[in-house]
């Protein structure tokens, strides 16, 4: 990670472009880091590696599926040195959010479902998102009251479609696990799979 820093800068203005997906991930992570904390880079540049390698987040993805989708979290919320201010940007980024959160955890899923014994990996992908406090302004219900009617209904929805989800896939030898308390909501239940065009769950 070092040796990207002296890049970093062109990286920043555009003036030059990483060389692989992988690598424009890994100047991501280095934007996440506490000493830059440039959150809204780390989100594009998570982007446009995501939009070139369609693999993701198969291959990109860490067990608890919270990065990438974190740092945009931070940004669209104001955090960093490099935070959108316009409410049009920061909604952009919430949406980025819940779409990479979905792919994360069809992902997950479809790990849980082809490696027999292993359903813990969705589980704990689940509960990590739960109990990400990155993720907490668009998860607790007062953060949810302040956001436009259709965009809050979506992840109210969104975090349903989750806890039901967590239930179908119990952690392997463990009790059920514990959520942060900023929020609750009911659904009837549902299948884990992510529909990208409406940013939700499958029904079932």
């Amino acid at each position: 990670m070092r040796e990207l820093l002296p890049r970093l800068p062109g990286v920043l203005t555009g003036a030059t472009r990483p060389s692989t997906p992988a690598e424009a991930c890994e100047f991501a992570e280095l934007c996440g880091r506490p000493f830059q904390q440039r959150f809204g880079a780390a989100a594009r540049l998570y982007g446009e590696a995501f939009a070139a390698d369609p693999r993701w987040p198969r291959v990109r993805s860490p067990p608890t599926g919270t990065r990438p989708p974190a740092p945009a979290a931070r940004a669209a919320r104001g955090d960093g040195n490099d935070a959108p201010t316009s409410p049009e940007a920061r909604a952009a980024l919430r949406g980025l959010v819940r779409e990479w959160l979905g792919r994360t955890g069809a992902a997950a899923e479809g790990r849980r479902r082809a490696e027999r014994g292993r359903a813990e990996l969705a589980a704990d992908t689940l509960s990590a998102w739960l109990r990400e406090s990155d993720l907490s302004r668009v998860r607790g219900p007062l953060w949810l009251a302040a956001l436009p009617a259709d965009e809050a209904g979506a992840w109210v929805a969104f975090w349903a479609d989750v806890r039901v989800a967590r239930t179908r896939a119990p952690r392997a030898g463990a009790g059920p696990a514990r959520e942060m308390r900023d929020g609750t909501a009911n659904g009837r239940e549902r299948r884990f799979q992510h529909r990208p065009e409406r940013d939700r769950f499958q029904t079932r």
